[in-house]
């Protein structure tokens, strides 16, 4: 028999809200399908929200360790200025005021086979302050481009790389684990409904199989009554009704068990009635 997977399930609500319940006590019910169960047990379970923390955290290793190979850009700009007596009575003044500017640029670059490249601007105006200087203003300007490539220790592409290899394998490995937990969750939260489903259909089945032995058990005493029956007929009939009520509750117990073990699929507390999340 083929079970479609959105037939509702009855479940009770909590009863501690007299609001929701109708005059003769009975609290009131709601129907859930699979769908619902498996998007409940999903949002409620632990595992699967550490889960998917550890793998987000890992997600974020991998852009970390591609920004490594970026250009880094650099910029440094200065001013300096100082006063002091000249020591000397070719400048023509007992103090000698210099300023200075300095204002650097660079790049630098790590390449996947290991290398390094880096290039540099430094660019300094000098301002003397006397007399004997030949230029003053005075410009001084540096442009260096280097090369680093390490021979032994790091060096290659595998070394350079694997950093960011080990942050991909992370990252594929949390979301593999994800993945697993969420699979296995769902495939627990189908389990455990189509239990639930069963065990209360058995239920249904087992009351109106000793609701059958009752009625037989009233006719065959109505036959004994009415002397168309011998009285020892009465005991198949009350060994029937006696095994149908023994039926009936190894059902119910075998119900509250799934009933139980639904709830804790969805992270209610077995001690307590249904609720709506």
């Amino acid at each position: 028999m083929k079970i479609h997977p959105y037939f509702p399930v009855l479940l009770l609500l909590a009863s501690a809200v007299p609001a929701f319940s109708d005059p003769g006590g009975v609290p009131p019910a709601r129907e859930i399908t699979m769908t619902e169960c498996v998007e409940a047990a999903l949002r409620g379970n632990i595992d699967v929200a550490v889960s998917r923390s550890e793998r987000e955290t890992a997600d974020l290793a991998v852009p970390m360790e591609e920004a490594v190979f970026l250009p880094r850009f650099t910029g440094d700009l200065s001013y300096s200025s100082s006063i002091g007596p000249t020591g000397s009575s070719i400048a023509g003044t007992l103090t000698i005021d210099q300023s200075a500017w300095n204002f650097d640029a660079g790049v630098q670059e790590l390449l996947r086979s290991g290398t390094t490249l880096s290039l540099s601007f430094e660019n300094q105006r000098l301002d003397a302050g006397t007399a004997i200087s030949l230029f003053d203003p005075e410009y001084s300007t540096a442009l260096t481009l280097s090369v680093h490539h390490p021979l032994l220790k790091n060096s290659g592409r595998e070394a350079t790389e694997a950093p960011l290899t080990i942050a991909r394998a992370g990252a594929e490995a949390g979301a593999g684990d994800w993945l697993a937990k969420v699979m296995d969750t769902v495939a627990t939260a189908r389990t455990s409904f189509l239990v639930f489903h069963a065990a209360s259909r058995e239920v249904e089945v087992r009351k109106t199989a000793l609701s059958l032995a009752e009625q037989l058990l009233e006719q065959t005493e109505a036959r004994i009554e009415a002397g168309f029956a011998a009285p020892l007929d009465r005991l198949p009939a009350e060994a029937a009704a006696a095994s149908r009520k023994e039926e009936l509750l190894r059902a119910e117990a075998a119900a509250r068990n799934a009933e139980d073990d639904l709830k804790n699929v969805l992270g209610l507390r077995a001690d307590q009635d249904w609720e709506e999340r």
